[in-house]
């Protein structure tokens, strides 16, 4: 049975937080944590809803990289889409 996993992270870039820092500090060893940020320059529904569509992409290149595992770390833009 496989015991790591690899986690992949979709987020917003640019920030001031960033997840993956603490994603990765909290992680226990045996997970890999592979990230995608996302230029996010406002918040409102049209720039939210693009976000979207970039967030399909980046999910799907995280899973051909192995990723046994997806999370999308954006609040506001899972109400959008």
């Amino acid at each position: 049975m496989k015991q790591d996993l690899t986690i992949g992270l979709i987020c917003p870039g640019g920030g001031i937080k960033n997840p993956e820092i603490e994603m990765a500090k909290y992680a226990p060893a045996d997970i890999k944590l592979l990230t995608r940020q996302i230029p996010l320059a406002k918040i409102d529904p049209q720039v939210l809803s693009d976000f979207g569509d970039m967030a399909d992409d980046a999910a799907k290149d995280l899973a051909a990289q192995g990723a046994d595992l997806v999370v999308f770390n954006c609040t506001s833009g899972s109400f959008i889409r």
